[in-house]
């Protein structure tokens, strides 16, 4: 990779169209800009090589530059955009921690900005659920780098996982830098969860604008007396949004292919018997209903039922409205 890009990370003058046509003064220390990116461990792409990756190649009007740190190859996965207020409810933040609460047992990753309450609440709950995150900054590394956010970055870092951003290390923040940034957020993942929003609030502003990229966007409604639900009802109600009305099988019906052995191996470890027979069955044939299991398992239904009101006890499977027994 050429050195000389470096200087478009530093100057704010030089195009991309400059750097492309090498129009540009030669007068930088290069090995002082590469010294001062590798001190801080940022890493970066440019768009023709072969390691940037497929997921910020057909972003429309993709990027050309890309800087990070640490693990790009989390891109790989299957990604959550968690977007909403900044004063979040009582009800939102329950709703969310009910969600993580779940999400923790899939080969997932969350995306969001590094902003206050939701953000910063979909970064931190993912790291204590040990949930891959993506902080996509929306202006430069060096701002974060000297403000309080850094902690934000480097817990992120400290978990090997992944902040991103495409503007020029030192570039100040400017109306255009938000919606560059959704653009690569909205392109990123695969649909966006919405627990609560304002009336004409950023939230819904980002919704349209995830909707007119035909991403999918599900929200969970709240009493009609509620200001921060009050729109996210009438986007419901209009087919814009996809409503939840259980957590339990939002997440099935969108992440059951996704699921990781993340179980709580002491406790399956320790399942004997038909405890152990029902659960290794569920893993391979999940989900079921109870006459299915019964019939494949050749036990009877009150038999069945008992073993796994211990397993649902053990936190190993639940019941849900479609299923009747599933893997958590």
């Amino acid at each position: 990779m050429d050195i000389r890009w470096l200087v478009y990370s530093i100057d704010e003058n030089i195009k991309i169209s400059k750097m492309k046509a090498w129009e540009y003064s030669t007068d930088y220390d290069f090995l002082k800009i590469q010294n001062w990116i590798d001190k801080n461990n940022i890493k970066w792409l440019i768009d023709w090589n072969s390691d940037f990756h497929f997921k910020l190649s057909i972003i429309k009007s993709k990027p050309y530059i890309i800087y990070y740190k640490w693990d790009i190859s989390i891109l790989n996965k299957y990604i959550i955009w968690i977007v909403g207020p900044r004063k979040i409810s009582n009800y939102g933040q329950k709703i969310l921690e009910n969600l993580f609460e779940k999400l923790e047992w899939y080969d997932i990753a969350t995306i969001s900005w590094l902003a206050e309450w939701v953000d910063s609440l979909c970064h931190d709950l993912s790291i204590k659920k040990n949930i891959p995150t993506i902080a996509v900054l929306w202006w430069w590394f060096v701002h974060f780098l000297k403000s309080t956010d850094r902690y934000d970055i480097e817990k992120i870092v400290d978990n090997w996982w992944l902040v991103i951003s495409e503007f020029k290390l030192g570039l100040k923040p400017a109306n255009y830098t938000f919606p560059q940034r959704n653009r690569i957020i909205a392109w990123l993942s695969d649909f966006l969860f919405l627990p609560e929003a304002w009336e004409k609030s950023g939230s819904l502003i980002t919704v349209d604008f995830a909707l007119g990229m035909n991403k999918i966007v599900y929200a969970t409604p709240n009493d009609i007396f509620s200001e921060t639900s009050k729109w996210v009802n009438k986007y419901i109600s209009e087919w814009k949004i996809k409503l939840i009305y259980d957590l339990n099988e939002f997440v099935i019906s969108n992440l059951w292919e996704k699921l990781a052995n993340k179980k709580p191996c002491k406790i399956i470890e320790d399942l004997q018997g038909l405890e152990k027979v029902i659960y290794d069955y569920l893993f391979l044939n999940w989900p079921q209903t109870i006459e299915i299991l019964s019939s494949s398992l050749n036990l009877d239904i009150s038999q069945l039922l008992s073993i796994i009101s211990i397993l649902e006890m053990k936190n190993l499977l639940f019941e849900s409205t479609t299923w009747i027994y599933d893997l958590r």
